[in-house]
């Protein structure tokens, strides 16, 4: 506290300035809202400590041997739970010295008996922004196929853990087929880049001092943009710098936000980009003190700001329970999100694909090679294992046309060209089945 804050600075934060005597605060329950600040500053400073720990300890590994990956397990990934809180593990900062990092958060790519979709779609994107990739188990499992099809399509340049104790020789065939799938056609999985249009953020402040809105918001929002083939990334604290790629910007209960943080959103607003805002967003300051009224109250009906009350969810989420995957059932105006986002991007995204909701897409970028790749992903392939004539749309560049369009899937055994037609500077196509897995190559030249 000393080394962070200036005494004056002190004085405002916790109502005085000698810090001799503060000692690490102690709790015997769950919080639903963090608002002690002494309580804030200990969830920051747990997550300062572990980063700088890790931090000091890839520089002495990459100093001996730079040529060594340095891997770790924080455990819970974007999966609902507050993991400053909880492990003290602020992702942005914990993987900067990173190359793979573990999740071993359960949530295993299907759609369960209460029709929730469940995926790692979220520890993915998490990953891929901060330039890492995702290690976690795979192989051997019933649906591994379809964990590997997931990884394929949100990971980076790996499938995760598909051997040792839990396959090993044992691995089905049709697991096997994937693996060799996956090493003949690695050309198509490297040197990727995210083509999303719409950026959804997670500031520190709101997730770490709250429990309640803004993860139920968040992983509510994200699971309408999942299923409708919304394509997005999500964002931290930092990432507000650079948002110029994106044409939307979604704050979902994003409560705690810095003057400094709308000075960027206003910004980013005032240059034509789109802002979708749910609930209290930006109600509190960076410290949690409320302020009289919302910090973006001004920017209601300018430019494509859109405000929506709430989002609301299916499944009621007790407080201070983790927004854990048996909340994620679509929230019910998840139509009203989706059609403000559209709204806020004024008109049609990136990506348009007609496919079942428990169908999922990625659109990806290879620049040098002058290439788009369309990933889907059948979350209910146990169950409707056959998915006909997904219609996809894709803009593509100005001046640019399509050479050719290749469909690969490791449940066909030969790949297919696809048929293309272009109008409005949009390619159009049309996947005749979809078992588990394909990947649509768009050649551009």
């Amino acid at each position: 506290l000393k080394n962070k804050y200036p005494p004056e600075v002190l004085k405002k934060r916790l109502g005085f300035s000698d810090v001799r005597y503060v000692e690490p605060p102690e709790w015997d329950r769950p919080f639903a809202v963090i608002s002690d600040p002494l309580f804030q500053e200990w969830a920051d400073f747990r997550c300062h400590q572990l980063a700088s720990y890790y931090e000091e300890m890839g520089d002495y590994i990459r100093g001996l041997n730079p040529e060594v990956a340095v891997e770790n397990n924080p455990h819970s990934g974007i999966s609902g739970r507050n993991t400053v809180w909880q492990e003290g593990v602020d992702y942005p900062r914990l993987l900067r010295p990173l190359d793979v990092v573990w999740t071993e958060e359960g949530n295993e790519a299907g759609v369960d008996s209460d029709g929730v979709l469940v995926s790692k779609i979220r520890t993915y994107k998490m990953a891929a922004l901060l330039k890492n990739r995702i290690f976690t188990y795979t192989g051997g499992a019933r649906n591994g196929k379809l964990a590997m099809a997931e990884a394929m399509a949100y990971n980076r340049k790996t499938l995760g853990m598909v051997g040792g104790m839990l396959a090993g020789d044992q691995l089905p065939p049709d697991q096997r087929a994937y693996v060799k799938f996956y090493r003949a056609n690695f050309e198509n999985y490297t040197d990727v880049e995210s083509r999303a249009d719409v950026a959804v953020l997670h500031s520190f402040a709101s997730m770490a001092y709250s429990n309640d809105r803004p993860w139920l918001s968040a992983m509510l929002f994200e699971q309408a943009l999942i299923q409708s083939k919304t394509p997005f990334e999500i964002i931290f604290d930092e990432n507000l710098k650079d948002l110029a790629k994106y044409r939307v910007l979604v704050l979902p209960d994003q409560e705690c936000l810095s003057d400094e943080q709308l000075g960027l959103i206003r910004e980013f607003v005032s240059r034509g980009g789109g802002l979708v805002v749910t609930g209290d967003s930006a109600l509190y300051n960076q410290w949690r003190q409320r302020r009289r009224e919302s910090g973006l109250k001004d920017l209601a009906g300018q430019g494509r700001a859109i405000y929506i009350e709430k989002v609301e969810p299916a499944v009621p989420k007790p407080p201070a329970a983790a927004a854990t995957s048996q909340y994620w059932k679509l929230p019910l105006n998840w139509e009203e999100l989706v059609s403000a986002v559209r709204r806020a991007a004024g008109g049609s995204l990136s990506v348009e694909v007609k496919a079942p909701l428990t169908v999922t897409a990625e659109v990806l970028e290879q620049k040098q090679k002058r290439r788009l790749l369309v990933h889907l992903v059948n979350y209910d392939a146990i169950r409707n294992p056959e998915v006909r004539n997904i219609q996809v749309s894709l803009s593509i560049p100005a001046g640019v046309a399509v050479e050719r369009i290749s469909l690969l899937s490791p449940d066909q055994e030969q790949p297919g060209a696809l048929a293309c037609a272009i109008r409005n500077q949009r390619a159009e196509f049309v996947v005749p089945v979809l078992n588990t897995y394909s990947l649509a190559v768009l050649q551009l030249k």
